[in-house]
């Protein structure tokens, strides 16, 4: 169960990273 939780938690932090890079690049394009 708590193995569960730490994949969970690592999935949600990989999609905010994902979104937040793509939120950058759109907004400041290098």
């Amino acid at each position: 169960n708590s193995a569960r939780q730490v994949v969970s938690s690592a999935g949600d932090g990989a999609t905010a990273a994902i979104a937040a890079e793509h939120y950058l690049s759109s907004n400041f394009p290098v």
